[in-house]
């Protein structure tokens, strides 16, 4: 996001140049259009993400929490958008909200004593092992237990909380959790971000990309660049979590800049062409136009960009079970405004990148997923 700020705010006001961006989600880059007024994105923005963090919450009537956040100016942005959401759209009450840079021992202190049940954590990997071990290790270690739920992001690396012993011995003493320790840990763990690959795995529109051919595509790629480096181990080097999304970038632009040509250049001689001011701003409004038309099935999912000139995305819930993020849900919402659903999923075994919805959260019986069963008899007792 801190480059895209940069770079969005110079082509954008002083070139003309238009951005489509894969993996910038701070809610002031949407929330802004005068100071970037070119910029896109095939992802939704985190003000998204947040109304499907609140949008889960209220599903499972969850109506006090606290929030912890690193003070990276924009996971400090994200936190404020979630605070500021939760107060005027939703029925929840933010009774902690609490930020760090170094360690997070103040701020668990701080809410240990507030009796709050369910925590979000707006953090990097790095602080997010860091903070569930120090909440485990202090006093009685409640705040990791049964009753309490910590809701994390799942653009984490998949094996974030695993550390070699030497590295957990180098760690301040309260950060010094086992792997295993680590797994109880995260039992209680959701973890909520935009679902970065078509569910269906079909084929993008007018291509015969498939998403499992993409993916085959891009780690063997990986495996050959890394391979040598790191022998026969995959895992350090997995395809960014926003690699589909990129593609799909690449596409939007590609399909604004077919249907904006033959407007662009019906009178014009190509061989002779010259740019002053005035051209640039009638390509500019050209593409603008062209760019907002767009819509098309990607491998990130469908892309139609919404008003904030961010695409109409998904959320997927994931749950840590037997010791890794399994998909339990799905948030869909078409708009940046109050509404939505949630639905939940299935993972096809044959295809690890493939996803098939079932029924909706209104017609669902809860004990017929195993994968939600932890999670809604957790907090019967209390809600």
């Amino acid at each position: 996001s801190a480059v895209t700020e940069v770079i969005a705010y110079v082509a954008g006001k002083r070139y003309q140049l238009h951005q489509v961006s894969y993996g910038a989600s701070d809610p002031s880059l949407i929330s802004s259009r005068v100071r970037y007024p070119l910029l896109f994105s095939t992802i939704p923005s985190e003000e998204f993400v947040n109304v499907g963090r609140l949008h889960l919450m209220e599903m499972f009537r969850w109506s006090r929490c606290g929030v912890i956040f690193s003070e990276d100016p924009v996971y400090a942005r994200i936190a404020e958008s979630f605070v500021d959401l939760a107060d005027s759209l939703h029925n929840v009450n933010v009774a902690f909200y609490g930020g760090f840079s170094e360690s997070p021992e103040f701020a668990v202190r701080q809410i240990y004593p507030l009796d709050v049940r369910i925590i979000l954590g707006i953090l990097t990997e790095r602080q997010a092992r860091s903070t569930l071990c120090q909440a485990k290790h202090h006093r009685d270690g409640r705040l990791t237990d049964s009753n309490h739920v910590w809701i994390l992001p799942s653009y984490f690396n998949p094996d974030w909380w695993k550390l070699r012993e030497s590295e957990i011995e180098k760690l301040p003493l309260k950060d010094r959790c086992s792997n295993e320790e680590m797994v109880a840990i995260l039992s209680s763990t959701l973890f909520i971000d935009t679902l970065n690959y078509n569910k269906h795995g079909t084929a993008i529109s007018n291509t015969e990309m498939v998403l499992s051919t993409f993916y085959d595509e891009l780690l063997n790629k990986t495996f050959e660049t890394f391979t040598s480096l790191q022998g026969d181990s995959l895992a350090p080097y997995l395809p960014h979590s926003r690699a589909a999304a990129a593609y799909d970038a690449v596409w939007a632009l590609a399909l604004a800049w077919d249907d904006a040509i033959p407007e662009l250049f019906s009178d014009i001689d190509v061989c002779n062409f010259e740019t002053n001011e005035e051209v640039q701003i009638g390509i500019k409004e050209v593409l603008n136009n062209s760019l907002r038309a767009v819509s098309f099935k990607g491998l990130s999912g469908t892309h139609r960009f919404n008003t904030s000139q961010d695409s109409e995305g998904q959320i997927l819930i994931s749950q840590f079970i037997g010791a890794a993020r399994r998909p339990i849900g799905i948030f869909q919402q078409n708009e940046m405004d109050n509404g939505g659903n949630f639905q939940f999923i299935y993972l096809n075994t044959s295809n690890g990148l493939e996803m098939f919805y079932s029924n909706s959260v209104s017609s669902f019986h809860w004990e017929d997923t195993h994968e939600l069963n932890f999670v809604v008899h957790a907090y019967s007792k209390w809600e």
